[in-house]
């Protein structure tokens, strides 16, 4: 086995040990890892248009602002289509987008959010309506939804049961012209379950799709017929915090497929026993103005950076590109990738095809909160088996542990100050004496900081 390949694998193997240590390493029944609640979008991220719906919105329902405006944001990005695009080195982005709505059961009223960022969008964008679609099951499902026209080689002869004197092109299928497709997935615990069965190419293709390219999407299963060329996919998904922490396999965190996606936790705003008052007057005004924004961004071709915005990228592009530890750092790993692509969003939602720094600066602080729902998601969680049992115990225990209940959590024949160094060395812990008055008895502790 290569290095490379050893590397991987016991790379996939510590995101594997470490799942599992999140979901029960004592016999008790499994709990969500819970952190700190991400802070309320700033006033930066409800910039241009885009921020005045959410506003508009927000009063006049239960729903988190924060899971509207990132569904509306994905859902502008997929009706706007593949024109839009900018060039990094040889890749395109465009402004297809993927988020992860995660909130705990209807509490969270992930469904209001969606239709309340949906609602306008449809209703200026009929056709694009039509392209809304539910139900991932397998990549050669996706392909199909947005397939190229497939043809057919057929004999032509001279008389019906005559020799061939020649062959013609037949088209069998005619495809599907409308490439954009809005991926709504309520279930998304689903989804994920159907990628971990032998031979399922979800996964695959749905990296892919984000991924852009010039390359047709198809897959190389031996029934498989179809592709797609030009594919604009975007996918909203909708999934509890247990069936996130729980259900995700680590070779979906190892081989990319989560962090394509904008993590963002949602709760319910505010109680509204009667529900809202947003007047149909005002539905209209908005749905009417959100068209005339989605047809001018649609005719955008080639976007750039202005110079205060580019001073700023170059200002915050080491940090966006830092590799961090664990799977906070495995979930964040295309930040540079998002950033962009949100700025690029907020800009044509403003009906600017240049991106300008308060453009930049919205898609900074959404980046942000996805950044600390990741945090929130899965903590302090390393990837390493035996930091991840201390770090869930300290949790658990208020934050403090005793070395000798430190010791117990593991095997006698484990020695524990090496696991204790490793969390120090990653700033997750320290360790402390307890100064008593009886002499020769420190007992030394386990600490968070923080704590």
């Amino acid at each position: 086995m290569s290095t490379a390949a050893k590397f991987s694998l016991e790379k996939e193997t510590a995101y594997r040990h470490a799942l599992a240590e999140m979901v029960n390493f004592d016999g008790e029944t499994p709990q969500p890892v819970t952190r700190s609640w991400p802070e309320p979008l700033g006033e930066a991220a409800y910039c241009g248009f885009i921020g005045e719906m959410v506003r508009e919105i927000e009063p006049h329902t239960e729903a988190d602002p924060v899971a509207i405006m990132s569904q509306a944001l994905v859902m502008a990005g997929n009706a706007i289509g593949s024109r839009p695009n900018f060039q990094v080195e040889n890749d395109i982005h465009r402004v297809n987008e993927y988020t992860l709505i995660v909130a705990d059961t209807a509490s969270g009223r992930k469904g209001v959010s969606r239709n309340q960022a949906q609602g306008p969008i449809a209703q200026s964008n009929p056709d694009w309506s039509q392209r809304i679609v539910n139900g991932l099951t397998s990549g050669e499902g996706v392909i199909h939804a947005v397939r190229d026209p497939i043809e057919k080689l057929e004999p032509m002869r001279d008389g019906k049961n005559g020799p061939i004197t020649d062959y013609q092109t037949v088209v069998v299928d005619p495809g599907v012209d409308d490439k954009r497709l809005m991926v709504v997935e309520t279930e998304f615990a689903s989804a994920i379950k159907k990628m971990s069965l032998p031979g399922n190419t979800l996964s695959p293709v749905i990296r892919r799709a984000w991924d852009g390219g010039t390359e047709p999407l198809t897959t190389l299963a031996k029934t498989a017929h179809e592709r797609a060329t030009g594919a604009h996919i975007s996918i909203i998904g909708h999934i509890t915090a247990y069936e996130l922490q729980h259900r995700i396999e680590s070779t979906e965190l190892a081989n990319g497929f989560l962090n394509r996606f904008l993590l963002v936790c949602a709760k319910r705003s505010k109680t509204l026993p009667d529900g809202g008052n947003l007047s149909e007057g005002t539905r209209t005004v908005m749905a009417s103005a959100m068209g005339k924004v989605l047809s001018r961004a649609a005719q955008v071709d080639r976007m750039e950076r202005d110079k205060d915005a580019r001073d700023l990228w170059h200002d915050v592009y080491a940090d966006l590109s830092e590799q961090v530890d664990g799977l906070v750092g495995a979930v964040m790993a295309r930040a540079e990738a998002h950033v962009l692509r949100l700025s690029m969003l907020y800009a044509l939602l403003d009906e600017s095809a240049v991106i300008c720094q308060p453009h930049l600066e919205a898609a900074l602080e959404f980046w942000r909160y996805c950044k600390q729902s990741a945090e929130h998601l899965f903590g302090d969680v390393v990837g390493d088996p035996d930091v991840d049992r201390l770090m869930k115990a300290l949790h658990k225990n208020g934050g403090k542990m005793a070395k000798t209940e430190v010791s117990a959590l593991y095997s006698r024949n484990k020695k524990t100050d090496p696991i204790i160094d490793r969390a120090t060395t990653k700033g997750l812990v320290v360790v402390e004496k307890e100064h008593t008055s009886s002499p020769g008895r420190n007992p030394e502790y386990v600490r968070l900081t923080g704590n």
